[in-house]
């Protein structure tokens, strides 16, 4: 006959959410054994960061072309702790039962990310293993890691801005400029927090003969993926913010 755990889950203390290297994450396994006494090799938990990405490049001739993937993983951090340990004869009772558990983070790491082509994931992972072979219960808990960064730094709190002017034409005939559109954008600074808000401000002056449908601000993600001496550079959209009812 096949037992099965009634309940088995982790629960990190605090928010259990968001942490920053060099703090201590802590917690307890909780498992409730069936209405009988249940022979466990072992429970043990881990703490594991990993990252992973991959460059797609598309290689070939006249003939025809193909996309090769390079992709690598590496550990970033792998904590483990045996918080059971079973005997031949001993047996858990029935009910349930709570395993304290502690690690420290170490430093530095990198932040939590998630991209179409790679990530850096962060989580708790606890195990029953179980005796004659048989099947282990396995349980993930993520959680998040931001990186220690200081935004009182010169190079965050200096406030970007920047100008465009862009000449209209008719329709067809762009040689026939019917005014101007001068668009001004700026932030209160260039760094934040997760969490904080992002304040632009923009203004736009429409010189033009022609309406304009709207302003739109679009928050992008940049990043860079170096793999096997091959560097890529890629954007993602975040979010879109419209504003409409301009002349």
């Amino acid at each position: 006959m096949v037992r099965k755990l009634q309940n088995f889950r982790v629960k990190i203390d605090g928010n259990g959410e968001v942490f920053y290297p060099g703090q201590q994450v802590s917690g307890v396994v909780i498992v409730v054994y069936v209405d009988q006494p249940m022979k466990l090799d072992q429970i043990k938990v881990k703490l594991e960061g990993l990252s992973y990405c991959y460059i797609d490049e598309l290689v070939g001739d006249e003939s025809g072309c193909e996309t090769i993937y390079h992709c690598e993983s590496q550990t970033l951090v792998n904590l483990q702790e045996i918080l059971f340990r079973g005997s031949s004869t001993e047996k858990q009772p029935s009910g349930r039962r709570t395993y304290p558990f502690t690690f420290r983070l170490p430093s530095p790491l990198p932040s939590s990310f998630e991209g179409k082509k790679g990530h850096v994931r962060y989580y708790i992972e606890a195990t029953v293993c179980r005796k004659s072979g048989r099947k282990d219960h396995v349980i993930r808990n993520p959680f998040t890691v931001n990186e220690i960064i200081d935004i009182n730094l010169p190079q965050y709190s200096t406030a970007p801005h920047g100008t465009t002017r862009k000449r209209i034409g008719l329709i067809g005939c762009l040689c026939c400029v019917v005014g101007c559109v001068n668009m001004r954008a700026s932030l209160n600074r260039s760094g934040y927090c997760p969490g904080e808000q992002i304040v632009l401000n923009a203004s736009c002056e429409n010189n033009s003969t022609r309406g304009m449908l709207c302003m739109r601000a679009t928050l992008v993600q940049t990043f860079v993926i170096v793999l096997n001496r091959k560097r890529k550079r890629s954007q993602e959209q975040l979010h879109i913010l419209m504003a409409g009812g301009f002349g």
